[in-house]
């Protein structure tokens, strides 16, 4: 696990250390280190003050460095990066260096934790929010399925009743739309919708009313396919009923 060190980057310059020399400097440095490697939470480095420890751990090889180690020790000593007391050896003021890190720790983990935390309840959400429309995606096609079968059904019933209704129901049932479409018995119903005459329209004559009041059958404002603008009116539609001069189906939307 890493261990972090605050340390001032000016701290160098700072006319202490600087009195107390390139090699000095490297000793107080060396110093923290071991001090942060192990925890030493007072500031107690007595079985780390030794020249030949504080060398080895700076990584000197030459004979020359590795002499001037003792006496850079003392320079330490002397401006108060180290103090002694009753014959053991502190680190100036590092309890209460060790309390602004320890706290810049905490406050650095703890923000780790709440980033974390953040992190896992956007994924949760995201998670919940994919759930959701998979489960609105099946109820959608659950209610199409449904509604697919309900016709189909319907559709059976229908033929089914057909089938199954008599040649005497059957003729009645011709003959009242017969009555209805050629307005015997006293009655003048007409279907909605028929099919126009034109040859070249497929489209539909929709039964209308004029503003005079007169009814006919026509396309609408907009007109039929290929543009056909072809009307009709209830007595021509009557007559061709009676007399057809082309197969004319008659859609009847009253049943």
């Amino acid at each position: 696990m890493a261990k972090w060190m605050r340390l001032d980057c000016m701290w160098r310059r700072h006319p202490k250390h600087k009195r107390a020399g390139s090699i000095g400097r490297d000793v107080t440095a060396a110093i923290w280190e071991i001090a942060k490697t192990f925890d030493v939470s007072d500031g107690d480095i007595t079985k780390y003050w030794d020249a030949e420890y504080i060398a080895d751990w700076l990584d000197y090889d030459d004979a020359y460095d590795i002499s001037r180690v003792p006496s850079a020790m003392d320079k330490v000593l002397e401006v108060g990066s180290i103090e002694c007391n009753d014959g053991r050896y502190y680190i100036h003021n590092w309890t209460e260096y060790q309390r602004r890190a320890g706290k810049s720790e905490r406050q650095a983990k703890y923000r780790e934790k709440q980033r974390l935390q953040a992190s896992t309840c956007r994924q949760k959400s995201l998670q919940a929010s994919t759930c959701r429309q998979k489960s609105l995606q099946a109820s959608t096609g659950d209610a199409k399925r449904l509604q697919a079968s309900t016709g189909i059904t319907q559709r059976l019933t229908v033929k089914n009743m057909e089938t199954q209704a008599s040649p005497t129901e059957r003729n009645g049932t011709e003959r009242n739309k017969t009555t209805a479409i050629h307005g015997g018995g006293g009655t003048d119903t007409l279907p909605q919708t028929i099919e126009c005459p034109v040859g070249s329209c497929s489209g539909l004559l929709t039964l209308r009313t004029g503003k005079d009041g007169s009814r006919f059958y026509g396309h609408g404002h907009y007109g039929g396919p290929m543009g056909c603008r072809n009307t009709l009116s209830v007595a021509e539609y009557k007559a061709s009923i009676r007399r057809p001069t082309k197969t004319m189906t008659v859609i009847d939307v009253n049943g």
